[in-house]
């Protein structure tokens, strides 16, 4: 019998995973073992992770998503049930069912498609990928430990965890930072923070940040750093901490939780006037009913001399058996 050695250090990288390319090219993100191991033992907790869950593999492989629902859940000594590609696309609820599955992390649109007596033995449930659902979180609130989720591709998965109450909470708050500290600075200055409760950069300091882009780009243009900034409280940074510039607008809630408010890049400029289209979206949403899906862009016709305009698309989500209503 021969005995086999892991040659892997906590410095080694453990994987890489690549950006949706929403905002551009996609772009090959670098996640060493230490990084994604300090976080996974902090968020798995948090997200009510532990030896008795039976986690639902859901998430795309091509997304971070998946390295949380199958490592963090075998970390903590849980069992990972994999549902058939039928299952996934036509029965998850029958297969949740029949797996004995407690833990999901799904969109809260996805989740608004069927109803919790739909899945009796589902416990816990953690909301992310998209702004959270006012009529979803109401119909879930009361029935499961129902959390909403917050991170990207370059912090090594969940960052920021909030717990979402039966009594309604705002759909842009993202809760605490978890496994790291937060930071909001001024976009125009990052060696600046903002006030208390102002709107800024969002920037994660955090042992799960990156390594780097596989190809990294100029020291100026990387959102990647592990060098102290002019705001941080000392000259020196604990070994391991790196800090990550989000691209997200944020700021802190009175009771010192965040609140996000979308991209940075997401500002266009329409007849002069610059514009958030996540802003707008907002508003929308506060109009429409809940189970519509909305999309705001800035769009120039390529066949016409007319400037930008914004557009909004809206569109119902449509459950098998239920009409929709002219009205």
């Amino acid at each position: 019998m021969m005995t086999l050695f892991s040659r892997s250090s906590a410095l080694d990288l453990a994987y890489v995973i690549f950006t949706s390319g929403s905002t551009g090219d996609p772009k090959g993100i670098m996640i060493e073992h230490r990084a994604f191991a300090s976080c996974a033992l902090r968020f798995g907790s948090t997200l009510g992770i532990n030896s008795d869950t039976r986690s639902l593999q859901f998430g795309s492989h091509a997304f971070g998503a998946c390295i949380l629902e199958i490592m963090t859940t075998l970390i903590y000594g849980g069992c990972v049930c994999i549902p058939s590609d039928d299952d996934r696309m036509s029965n998850v609820p029958a297969f949740i069912n029949r797996s004995k599955i407690n833990w999901m992390m799904a969109t809260p649109s996805y989740m608004g498609t069927f109803q919790p007596e739909d899945v009796p033995g589902l416990q816990t449930l953690v909301l992310v990928g998209e702004q959270m659902s006012p009529s979803v979180n109401a119909i879930w609130a009361s029935q499961v430990q129902l959390l909403d989720g917050y991170g990207q591709s370059g912090s090594s998965s969940i960052c920021f965890v909030g717990s979402i109450s039966p009594l309604g909470a705002d759909p842009n708050n993202i809760g605490l930072a978890v496994g790291a500290h937060s930071w909001i600075i001024d976009p125009s200055d990052p060696n600046r923070l903002v006030p208390i409760g102002a709107i800024g950069e969002l920037v994660i300091e955090s042992p799960g940040i990156a390594r780097d882009y596989i190809i990294p780009p100029s020291t100026e243009k990387s959102p990647f750093f592990g060098t102290a900034p002019a705001w941080y409280p000392s000259k020196q940074l604990p070994e391991g901490l790196r800090f990550y510039r989000t691209g997200d607008l944020a700021r802190y809630a009175s009771d010192g939780t965040v609140v996000c408010l979308g991209r940075m890049d997401s500002q266009v400029k329409i007849r002069g006037q610059r514009v958030e289209l996540g802003a707008v979206e907002t508003h929308l949403r506060q109009q429409m009913p809940d189970d519509m899906s909305i999309v705001v862009e800035a769009v120039k016709p390529s066949d016409s001399p007319i400037s930008t305009v914004l557009v909004a698309f809206l569109i119902p989500y449509i459950q098998s058996g239920r009409d929709i209503s002219p009205s």
